[in-house]
């Protein structure tokens, strides 16, 4: 895999720069894993239909996608794709038979808020003065569950 940058101060500063944040997340080290060891990553249809006021919903459907090999965070994976991306798409249903998906589904919808709301400080006025105020969107996003589902990353 092509490396983006060595400067790990300037990477992690683009997840805390607003729109950027979509491009690059902090890496997850402990993700949600399938029975068999992959890494999971869950993916949420947004529906903005306003940013100033903020307005958007979540869609009860999420799509599971999942890592092609075993999950490790040994520095030789480091530049194998199947071990960190999730490519691989989960059932249909699988969402909706994890035991906590609605706890799952809260915090994604906090950490997507949160998201929304920091672009809508950052960017609020500048939208309502280009007239795009309810101007209507949708988005996927893609959350990462740590493996005890208590922290969700946008």
């Amino acid at each position: 895999m092509a490396c983006l940058t060595n400067n790990v101060d300037w990477a992690v500063r683009l997840t805390e720069a607003g729109p950027c944040a979509n491009i690059i997340q902090k890496y997850e080290e402990n993700p949600l894993q399938t029975v068999a060891g992959h890494k999971i990553m869950c993916r949420y249809s947004v529906y903005l239909k306003g940013v100033v006021p903020l307005e958007a919903h979540v869609s009860k459907r999420v799509q599971v996608l999942n890592a092609a090999k075993k999950f490790t965070m040994q520095v030789p994976s480091f530049g194998d794709e199947g071990v960190h991306l999730c490519t691989e798409t989960c059932p249909a249903d699988f969402y909706s038979t994890l035991a906590d998906h609605e706890q799952m589904t809260a915090r994604a919808v906090d950490a997507i808020r949160s998201v929304l709301r920091a672009f809508q400080v950052q960017f609020g006025a500048e939208i309502k003065e280009a007239s795009e105020d309810l101007r209507r969107e949708i988005y996927t996003v893609d959350i990462q569950f740590d493996a005890k589902k208590e922290k969700a990353s946008v």
